[in-house]
């Protein structure tokens, strides 16, 4: 969870709270979030050109869900855009991680680059316009609500993920994106950066704890700190650094700590999302189901790998658990 206050980027919580009290009956959640979100955003705005950042765009609309997200129901916000698969290697080394953690598949290169070129090229396809059913640029959940006095600093790390979408910059490569989007968050609100590599966090922590620690070591002592994050050569440095120092610690902490709640749910999102692949699967969860499912979605040397096995039970078992716990 982002610890970040709103008041180091010019809006306090009586701002956030404006009008949200007194002797008529409370406002409802989207109500309240609407008031915040629409006092923060023009401000936050304001804040990114006052220090030397061009903007290009009107300021960004936004949409309250009253509910969790559907595939993390831990996040409070979601950029409407996302980041185009890319070819990196680092990518790749942790699909190959999530497989022989999650299922004890030690999976060659080639299959490896299959399930990676298959499942990024429908993401992309699928996505290219967005990924939530919606016309706005932020999407806004439920659990910001226990959270309101940090509104500001977390639309600013989604504003921010806009800006180097539109100018080209959201490539996914390395949790970069998400690191720059976290710097931002962080150093807008003068939140301290530090990490001890042998700290007990899980996976998921790293980049947001390690990441902008690296990333202020790169640009720390800048004035134009904002636009240094923008500049390629610039950002090409913190990703050399991410992949040298980052991601083996992730690896790491990713082979001792997993949600796996959270990797269920996004499997769910994903057969839901493609059940002219896995329909078959969802209505009649079979082991020869499983591979058949996986042929029609592409991955016809994965499938051929799953047949090749004594059992696939650890991975049946999985999907099986995913069907009946988080898609009936």
């Amino acid at each position: 969870m982002l610890d970040t206050q709103n008041d180091d980027l010019g809006v306090s919580e009586s701002d956030c709270d404006q009008g949200l009290t007194g002797p008529s009956l409370p406002l409802s959640n989207a109500e309240r979030i609407d008031r915040s979100a629409s006092i923060c955003i023009p401000r936050l705005m304001l804040f990114l050109r006052a220090n030397g950042v061009e903007v290009e765009f009107d300021d960004p609309t936004f949409k309250y869900f009253d509910e969790v997200c559907e595939y993390n129901p831990s996040i409070f916000c979601a950029v409407n855009k996302v980041a185009k698969s890319s070819d990196d290697v680092s990518e790749k080394i942790i699909l190959w991680s999530v497989y022989k953690k999650l299922f004890d598949l030690d999976l060659s290169d080639e299959i490896i680059g299959e399930l990676h070129q298959v499942g990024g090229d429908k993401f992309d396809d699928e996505y290219s316009n967005g990924y939530l059913d919606m016309d706005e640029d932020i999407a806004i959940f439920k659990p910001m609500t226990q959270y309101i006095d940090r509104i500001a600093s977390v639309l600013l790390h989604e504003i921010w993920h806009l800006l180097e979408f539109r100018m080209g910059l959201f490539d996914g490569a390395n949790f970069l994106h998400e690191v720059t989007a976290t710097y931002v968050q962080f150093r807008s609100c003068g939140v301290k950066m530090d990490f001890d590599v042998n700290s007990d966090c899980s996976a998921v922590d790293v980049p947001y704890r390690m990441g902008p620690v690296i990333v202020d070591e790169v640009i720390g002592g800048s004035e134009t700190w904002l636009q240094d994050l923008l500049d390629p050569k610039i950002r090409a440095k913190i990703k050399e650094r991410l992949e040298q120092e980052m991601i083996p610690v992730y690896l790491d902490k990713f082979g001792h700590t997993i949600d796996i709640d959270i990797f269920m749910r996004q499997s769910a999102y994903i057969f839901e999302r493609n059940l002219d692949s896995f329909g078959e699967f969802v209505e009649d969860p079979t082991p020869e189901n499983l591979i058949v499912c996986y042929e029609k979605y592409g991955c016809e040397k994965f499938a051929k790998h799953l047949r090749s096995l004594p059992d696939i039970d650890q991975i049946f078992n999985y999907f099986r658990s995913v069907v009946s716990s988080y898609m009936n």
